[in-house]
């Protein structure tokens, strides 16, 4: 008796790459699929036709983070968007499509292919994996406990006894691969390809356990606290941005300068009284001495900085403090300081120290309050809490794999599902990106516009044209009046127009019966606007 004994099937990148890969040492790339980048509605097409002509070219098609948003205001025509730091993944509506390819090879000499066969329940497909905070994998199920039964949810993989995520779930989402044949070097090969759902990502994001409020061990909240003091977005945004713009921007009237000066001035002396009380108090008795701790930086800033000419900026905000009732009163300006003469620094290119960093240093870090404790400690910085607000996209940092499943369901227990690595992680873009492009539309009108030609159009069809572009059309009556500029006043009615290639026959016929009543009853009815008729009314005597 010969036992006939299987090579072991396992799953690598695209046949086409793995020389380029063995070349680069990259051995890790070469056991994972990899994914490709299409521009283009004939994507499939342009696929096929490359792997008849030179596979070795789907290195090209590697999809790669790039950013297509506009140039800011100011940058050159030629600026080029820095490419973001994760892999995006653009939506059809955006114009790209995205593949998922690999290789189902036997573990052999030359890697033949595997050939999957349907007729004993074999397939081939890909799993979409969301990654958990914590780098866990999460599988894309049917969650039958919802009703419908077929409702989606997220459910948490537990890793296998080496750390991977290498199991189908239970009722998990099983996406579908085809094969394509090419030929390399002779040699007939296969890919499996699989088109990517970029489209569907508005039902990732809300599948359940997804809450638009995030946690408190949210890992984007924590990103956000530990990054700055709230304290300091707050100064940034009523001081030192209006300041920076009052700097910058100089085509102003002498009344909006001292109106935009005092208003900064009344907002930097309100934030110091309440949110460092300490500073403050030395700032307005000079008979106390410079403080020793934190805030030391900016005392000497505002203490030697001019607000203006001959007025530094600590007087200037008593000033601004005692005159606040003034100012919520309305009327002009009540200090006559402009800040465009200010000697205070806000570029960290320059020294001495900015205004920025002197804040930021009197403000300290971020610290939570525990729960119960008092709002402000006496001399010591307020430490504000960071509201929990919802987040405009819940899952924004959300990071997806892929990996593609080999299935023997009639092999028995000793051959189990063969499970690929995963792809580079990726983010899947919204329908209102920054980074997307905008997909180029394009209609085309009726070239052949003759009777026979109008007539292959669907009976649907139809193209609205303004009053504007209709008389514009109409003024085009001699092409060589045009040239020489002279053009038609056209016909002055203003009314758009509708084409359309197919006017029902009924349509017509309501069109002629209506104006043939219209004109019965203009000539039976055409008097009555001459008579007048009189109804007596029975009025009260005054």
């Amino acid at each position: 008796m010969v036992i006939m004994v299987e090579k072991n099937v396992e799953w690598t990148t695209a046949a086409p790459l793995l020389s380029s890969f063995i070349q680069s040492e990259n051995i890790s790339q070469m056991r994972r699929p990899v994914l490709l980048r299409f521009k283009s509605d004939s994507f499939m097409e342009d696929l096929i036709n490359l792997l008849q002509t030179n596979p070795k070219q789907l290195a090209g098609l590697i999809a790669r983070p790039e950013s297509f948003r506009a140039p800011p205001t100011g940058e050159p025509p030629d600026w080029q968007a820095p490419p973001p730091e994760m892999l995006k993944l653009y939506q059809p509506i955006h114009g790209f499509f995205y593949l998922i390819v690999a290789s189902l090879v036997c573990h052999a000499p030359g890697l033949p292919d595997r050939v999957v066969n349907t007729a004993q329940s074999e397939k081939v497909s890909f799993v979409l994996r969301r990654i958990a905070p914590d780098g866990a994998e999460m599988a894309w199920v049917n969650d039958p406990t919802k009703d419908p039964p077929q409702s989606k949810a997220w459910v948490a993989l537990s890793p296998d006894s080496i750390g991977e995520f290498k199991s189908v779930a239970s009722n998990e989402e099983l996406l579908p691969m085809f094969p394509l044949n090419f030929t390399d070097n002779g040699r007939k090969r296969r890919l499996l390809v699989g088109l990517i759902p970029t489209s569907s990502r508005e039902t990732f994001q809300a599948a359940p356990g997804l809450s638009p409020f995030p946690s408190e061990d949210d890992p984007d909240l924590l990103k956000e606290r530990a990054k700055k003091n709230p304290l300091l977005d707050e100064v940034e945004t009523h001081v030192v941005e209006p300041l920076a713009k009052l700097l910058s921007y100089q085509p102003m009237s002498g009344a909006e300068v001292l109106e935009a000066s005092q208003f900064i001035l009344l907002d930097f002396a309100l934030f110091l009284a309440k949110n460092l009380p300490t500073l403050w108090l030395v700032l307005v008795d000079p008979s106390l001495p410079a403080p020793a701790d934190n805030t030391s930086a900016l005392y000497t800033l505002l203490k030697s900085s001019i607000a203006d000419v001959g007025v530094p900026w600590f007087l200037a905000l008593q000033q601004a403090w005692a005159s606040r009732q003034l100012f919520a009163d309305g009327g002009p300006p009540v200090l006559p300081y402009n800040l465009q003469h200010t000697t205070i620094n806000l570029d960290p290119t320059k020294n001495p120290g900015t205004l920025q960093t002197a804040l930021q240093t009197a403000l300290g870090p971020y610290v939570p309050l525990p729960p119960g404790a008092p709002g402000q400690l006496p001399g010591s910085p307020l430490q504000a809490e960071v509201p929990v607000m919802p987040k405009l996209d819940p899952t924004g940092g959300t990071r997806y794999v892929l990996r593609c499943v080999y299935q023997r369901p009639h092999c028995g227990p000793l051959h189990p599902d063969v499970v690929s690595d995963s792809t580079e992680l990726f983010a899947l873009a919204p329908f209102f990106d920054f980074d997307a492009p905008a997909r180029p539309i394009r209609i085309t009108m009726p070239i052949d516009t003759s009777i026979a030609g109008l007539r292959k159009f669907r009976k649907n069809v139809g193209i609205l044209i303004s009053n504007k572009l209709r008389e514009q059309m109409e003024s085009v009556t001699n092409l060589k009046n045009t040239l020489d500029g002279k053009l038609d006043g056209g016909q002055q009615f203003d009314l758009g127009t509708i084409c359309s290639f197919s006017i029902p026959i009924i349509t017509i016929c309501a069109l002629i019966v209506l104006m043939i009543f219209l004109l019965l009853l203009n000539i039976i009815f055409w008097w009555l606007p001459f008579i007048r008729i009189c109804f007596p009314i029975k009025l009260k005597a005054s």
